[in-house]
């Protein structure tokens, strides 16, 4: 039995969602390979101190092994502290020297700490451009517009612009775990009263000052750290080429292209008629597009229903949408049912995606796809086969693809790759690491 280590970062959930799916995929996947997987992870847990560390189970469907998840209640760090993190540090090196693996695979250090060292081989899938991107790997520039690349005279302002929210949600963080130090209310009640309070009410309590703009001095250690962090480990991969491409140059250092699979869905794919709404399924922030997808919608009068499903991530764009649209969070669990029967997903992302496992999900039933044509999606959206692509940010061009989806079917929709050959492809660069 081969011990893998996976390292993930798991806050917050609604931010990370496809990252942390992907990784409870892998490890289910090689705990059915007779692999023993633990985990350790970042936590946003109100009323726990910073760097403590809290210790579960995975979920026996996962594996079952351990699984460790370090509070960092922090929502950002300045520049010029490059992600560096000593307490965090040192509780990753105690639980790695517990888990004793033969293989480490990162899946994501943000929110951990850019001077973590492996004392066993090591592998990193990129999920998004965080290696070289400091607005959360969104290679959008003021959050607007898709990025060229780090540069000094435009990251530190757009970083200042994505860290809006916070020296109060710093301090807030802080008090959460006195009240919880001094007994007055469980931290885990806490953490879910916090979780429980409405978009718009936590919203306001973390507002305040945005940072001091960093300069470009402090740009170029964040850069170097975190490059740093990711040329350490001994082989890169990323879902799509893309992706895979963009980092190669920024990192200095191969990043190899390894698309990912999807497990077995529940449903057998719908090539018949489809009598359901067109869906977005995806956090509602501005980057992922929801306000571009209903103004092309409500543009077109003769359109089937529109439903929007998604955490709302920033708050103050669900007053911007057309009542009624927004329907909520959908479980995962729920997602292969509503793409059985919706006329097709629409995805309005003004970001270069990488990979998003939603495109899959709608492959494997069925459902045609409206993507833009940005980043990694024309890698899955086959135009005219899948469904349509269309010019980012095009609202007119949107419409079109709309129109046109609805009016024929899609019988020519391809099924995803499998993740067992998904696996198959890991456990091959796995061996090649000399573990």
């Amino acid at each position: 039995m081969r011990r893998l280590l996976q390292i993930v970062h798991g806050y917050p959930p609604r931010h990370s969602a496809g990252t942390e799916r992907y990784a409870a995929w892998v490890s289910a996947g090689l705990a059915a390979r007779g692999y023993a997987v633990d985990v350790i992870a970042s936590a946003r847990s109100p009323g726990h101190a910073q760097g403590q560390v809290l210790d579960s189970r995975l979920p026996s469907a996962e594996g079952g092994g351990r699984r460790w998840e370090i509070v960092n209640n922090l929502p950002w760090r300045p520049l010029g502290q490059a992600e560096h993190d000593p307490v965090i540090e040192a509780q990753v090196q105690r639980l790695m020297e517990l888990a004793e693996p033969e293989l480490i695979h990162v899946q994501h250090l943000l929110f951990l700490s850019s001077k973590l060292r492996f004392q066993a081989p090591s592998l990193s899938t990129l999920h998004d451009a965080w290696a070289f991107c400091p607005r959360g790997g969104t290679l959008l520039l003021n959050g607007k517009s898709p990025c060229p690349g780090p540069d000094p005279s435009r990251c530190p302002g757009c970083y200042g612009s994505f860290c809006q929210g916070t020296a109060r949600e710093h301090r807030l963080g802080a008090v959460g775990a006195k009240v919880a130090a001094a007994g007055k209310i469980q931290p885990e009640r806490l953490t879910k009263l916090w979780r429980r309070l409405p978009a718009s009410l936590r919203a306001l309590a973390v507002s305040g000052e945005a940072p001091p703009l960093a300069t470009a001095e402090e740009l170029a250690a964040w850069l170097a750290a975190v490059g740093d962090a990711h040329r350490r480990v001994n082989h890169r991969v990323a879902p799509s080429r893309y992706l895979a491409d963009r980092a190669t140059i920024a990192l200095q250092a191969p990043v190899s292209v390894l698309p990912h699979g999807l497990p077995p869905s529940p449903f057998p794919p719908n090539r018949g008629p489809r009598g359901g709404p067109l869906v977005f399924l995806g956090s509602l922030t501005a980057h992922k597009g929801p306000e571009l997808v209903a103004q092309a919608w409500g543009q077109r009068p003769g359109l089937p229903p529109l439903a929007l499903y998604g955490p709302a991530v920033e708050p103050g764009l669900v007053p911007r949408l057309p009542p009624g649209l927004w329907r909520g969070e959908l479980p995962n669990a729920e997602v292969p049912r509503l793409l059985q029967s919706a006329r097709a997903l629409v995805m309005g992302s003004i970001w270069p995606e990488n990979a998003p496992l939603v495109v899959l999900e709608a492959r494997a039933a069925g459902c045609p796809i409206i993507a833009p044509r940005i980043g990694g999606l024309p890698e899955l959206v086959e135009d005219g086969v899948d469904g349509r692509l269309y010019p980012p940010g095009d609202a007119e061009a949107l419409g079109d693809a709309m129109e046109e989806v609805v009016s024929r079917s899609w019988p020519d929709v391809r099924p995803p790759p499998s993740f067992d050959a998904h696996l198959d492809a890991l456990e091959t660069l796995y061996l090649g690491l000399g573990a």
